[in-house]
């Protein structure tokens, strides 16, 4: 495979492991204490903030920058893990404050504060992940977390077994980020940095504090696309309804992770094209992988709406009824959200922050305005229509900026036309399934015949091209195929 399929791979088992490690751990403290699954839930509340503020239009600056200036590497980490320590310090002289007024017990508290020791060596390994993508050097970004979290899951197994509390589960947790930390801090050493220096970047903390303002907003329309709907659906519906729908949402997160992975894979690669002098370079990679993000995507929607009921009734079996019908709407969003992501990229790449708000701020108010008209009428499913509506929204809006900024000249050009039809059309006839086959088992064999027969007509009509195949690594696989068949004809 090339770089971006083996670095897709890797940071989709990155952003996999952290959320379903997490809901395993949930499950086996659901089991033994209503209690402690309230607790918990409420620290890591106080870890998602410590870990998502002090990163705040960090993320995507510190990609982008190196892999413009692969020599400032250095400097460009040492100066992300300082200002993230920064905001972190800021953070926690407001702790005491929030502590008072919450009135936690005593071991809650010191889990509070736990939270915030972990965020120190969070603040290295992740400054040091994001230097590692943008380098092209996706080997550990996979396995590390894979270690951290099953150690970490292994030991708070042991810890629940022998009777330890709240705070025993956060010092693992603390336990395996230091490991994290050690592990890529090492790898960046050896492999990218190598002796550059490790002086503060000017440059990367003006540019930073200038974009805080746009990423603060982008932060908050983002926070609105992703809770309007449990917010609307609480209002009208109650609790049973909010928790039928995140039962489909989760569903639509985690399949996300896959897809951003890929935009995060091609991120570097877009940045780097946005220095060149034409804009061509870009244009091309933008056109390949928002068209491979189509084809990815729908793939995924095809399979996730064929096999929503078994999904449902394998894991949550009389549980939770209503949550089939919202979830086989809501997995369409698949589709279109891959589109979304790598135009964003390529927005992100080329400084064009403001033009991707604008396009996140027209979604969000189309979000408000379409849950304010359907949820009283339809309820759960007029949520699920919405946040599909969201996204073609945002799709169709990031489209046209793109176009006037720019930045995807041939993006409905060579074979994209042809890849939306042909995608359109299989979306169609496996969603149309179930309407007319009964079972759930029949219906997801008849989807992964749609999946399948999706790509094989891609494939005959040639609207995937050479350069599309080459751009993932399949040419490679198909040659090595060829040759092998050769060889055991003769």
């Amino acid at each position: 495979m090339t770089r971006i399929a083996s670095a897709t791979v890797a940071l989709a088992i990155n952003r996999f492991c952290p959320p379903v490690f997490g809901f395993l751990l949930l499950v086996v403290i659901a089991l033994r204490s209503s209690e402690l699954l309230g607790w918990y839930t409420v620290v890591t509340v106080f870890h998602f903030a410590l870990q998502t503020l002090p990163f705040l239009g960090l993320t995507p600056l510190i990609v982008k920058e190196a892999a413009r200036r692969p020599t400032d590497a250095g400097r460009i980490f040492a100066t992300a893990v300082g200002l993230a320590l920064a905001v972190t310090a800021l953070m926690c002289l407001a702790l005491p404050v929030v502590l008072h007024v919450a009135v936690f017990p005593d071991d809650v508290e010191t889990a509070v504060w736990i939270c915030a020791l972990i965020t120190v060596p969070y603040v290295v390994a992740y400054s040091a992940e994001l230097i590692l993508v943008s380098h092209n050097e996706p080997r550990l970004l996979g396995s590390v977390p894979l270690v951290e979290n099953s150690l970490r899951f292994g030991a708070s197994l042991v810890a629940l077994e022998l009777g330890y509390g709240i705070t025993a589960l956060f010092w693992f947790m603390f336990a395996g980020r230091v490991l994290a930390a050690v592990l890529f801090a090492s790898a960046l050493r050896n492999r990218v940095l190598r002796g550059l220096p490790m002086r503060c970047d000017p440059t990367l903390a003006r540019t930073w504090l200038a974009q805080c303002p746009v990423f603060l907003l982008h932060a908050a329309m983002q926070l609105v696309t992703s809770r309007a709907a449990v917010v609307a659906l609480g209002l009208v519906g109650g609790s049973i309804a909010v928790a039928n729908f995140s039962v489909g949402y989760r569903v639509l997160d985690l399949g996300t992770v896959g897809l951003t992975a890929f935009a995060g894979a091609v991120y570097p690669g877009m940045a780097k094209a946005a220095l060149a002098v034409e804009s061509g370079r870009l244009h091309g990679i933008t056109a390949i992988a928002t068209k491979l993000a189509l084809v990815m995507g729908t793939s995924l929607a095809i399979l996730a709406v064929t096999g929503s009921e078994l999904f449902v009734a394998l894991l949550f079996p009389r549980q939770f009824p209503a949550a089939v019908d919202s979830m086989e709407i809501l997995v369409l969003a698949f589709a279109a959200a891959g589109v979304r992501l790598t135009i964003s990229a390529a927005m992100f790449a080329r400084d064009r922050q403001r033009t991707d708000l604008i396009a996140l701020l027209v979604g969000a108010a189309a979000y408000v305005l379409l849950l304010a008209w359907w949820v009283p009428l339809f309820g759960i499913a007029g949520a699920a229509a919405a946040t599909v509506a969201e996204v073609v929204v945002q799709v169709g809006v990031r489209i046209g900026l793109a176009r006037s900024e720019e930045l995807a000249g041939g993006i409905l050009r060579d074979g994209m036309g042809m890849t939306l039809a042909i995608s359109a059309l299989f979306l169609a006839l496996s969603a149309s399934t179930c309407l007319w086959i009964a079972n759930p088992y029949l219906r997801l064999g008849c989807g992964t015949l749609c999946a399948v027969g999706h790509l094989w007509a891609l494939a005959g009509s040639r609207a995937l091209r050479h350069e599309d195949l080459v751009f993932i690594g399949l040419d490679r696989i198909l040659r090595r195929t060829a040759v092998t068949d050769r060889g055991d004809a003769r």
